[in-house]
Protein backbone atom coordinates (compact mmCIF):
# COMPACT_ATOMS: atom_id res chain seq x y z
CA UNK A 1 0.00 0.00 0.00
CA UNK A 2 1.43 3.35 -1.01
CA UNK A 3 1.73 6.29 1.35
CA UNK A 4 -1.09 8.14 -0.42
CA UNK A 5 -3.39 5.12 -0.12
CA UNK A 6 -2.55 4.71 3.57
CA UNK A 7 -3.32 8.37 4.26
CA UNK A 8 -6.60 8.10 2.34
CA UNK A 9 -7.57 5.01 4.30
CA UNK A 10 -6.73 6.74 7.59
CA UNK A 11 -8.90 9.73 6.66
CA UNK A 12 -11.69 7.32 5.69
CA UNK A 13 -11.55 5.61 9.10
CA UNK A 14 -11.42 8.96 10.96
CA UNK A 15 -14.53 10.18 9.13
CA UNK A 16 -16.33 6.94 9.97
CA UNK A 17 -15.60 7.48 13.65
CA UNK A 18 -16.66 11.12 13.35
CA UNK A 19 -19.99 9.99 11.90
CA UNK A 20 -20.51 7.57 14.77
CA UNK A 21 -19.60 10.29 17.26
CA UNK A 22 -22.02 12.78 15.68
CA UNK A 23 -24.82 10.21 15.79
CA UNK A 24 -24.49 10.09 19.55
CA UNK A 25 -25.43 13.77 19.75
CA UNK A 26 -28.40 13.62 17.40
CA UNK A 27 -26.60 15.06 14.39
CA UNK A 28 -26.84 13.38 10.97
CA UNK A 29 -23.87 11.05 11.41
CA UNK A 30 -25.35 8.40 9.13
CA UNK A 31 -25.28 10.87 6.25
CA UNK A 32 -21.60 11.60 6.90
CA UNK A 33 -20.83 7.88 7.03
CA UNK A 34 -22.70 7.30 3.75
CA UNK A 35 -20.95 10.17 1.96
CA UNK A 36 -17.59 8.99 3.32
CA UNK A 37 -18.16 5.45 2.01
CA UNK A 38 -19.40 6.78 -1.34
CA UNK A 39 -16.34 9.01 -1.81
CA UNK A 40 -13.94 6.25 -0.74
CA UNK A 41 -15.59 3.82 -3.14
CA UNK A 42 -15.40 6.34 -5.99
CA UNK A 43 -11.73 7.09 -5.31
CA UNK A 44 -10.81 3.40 -5.20
CA UNK A 45 -12.81 2.71 -8.35
CA UNK A 46 -15.49 0.69 -6.53
CA UNK A 47 -12.89 -2.05 -6.12
CA UNK A 48 -13.44 -2.89 -2.43
CA UNK A 49 -16.89 -1.40 -1.92
CA UNK A 50 -19.47 -2.33 -4.54
CA UNK A 51 -22.80 -0.88 -5.54
CA UNK A 52 -24.77 -3.42 -3.50
CA UNK A 53 -23.04 -2.36 -0.31
CA UNK A 54 -23.56 1.32 -1.13
CA UNK A 55 -27.26 0.82 -1.85
CA UNK A 56 -27.66 -1.18 1.37
CA UNK A 57 -25.92 1.55 3.33
CA UNK A 58 -28.13 4.19 1.68
CA UNK A 59 -31.25 2.24 2.64
CA UNK A 60 -30.07 1.77 6.24
CA UNK A 61 -29.09 5.43 6.49
CA UNK A 62 -32.50 6.56 5.27
CA UNK A 63 -34.28 4.22 7.69
CA UNK A 64 -32.15 5.45 10.60
CA UNK A 65 -32.82 9.11 9.80
CA UNK A 66 -36.57 8.51 9.38
CA UNK A 67 -36.77 6.68 12.70
CA UNK A 68 -34.72 9.42 14.36
CA UNK A 69 -37.03 12.08 12.91
CA UNK A 70 -40.19 10.43 14.22
CA UNK A 71 -38.78 9.66 17.66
Amino acid sequence: MSTFAAIGFAVFILLLFAGIYLSLFGLPGTVIIFVDVLVYAAVTGFDRIGFKIILTLLFLSMIAEIIDFFL
